[in-house]
């Protein structure tokens, strides 16, 4: 169960972000992926 934000970050993010700790950091912080994701939108 992968949130479409990580699928919306970068490469280089979503493989950190892969791990499951950093998935969960990610489904609990979703602002701070979408300000990754947002920050490194071409």
């Amino acid at each position: 169960k992968e949130p479409l934000a990580i699928l919306m970050i970068p490469l280089k993010i979503q493989f950190v972000t892969y791990t499951k700790k950093r998935v969960l950091r990610c489904v609990i912080d979703y602002k701070s992926c979408y300000v990754l994701e947002n920050k490194n939108k071409k």
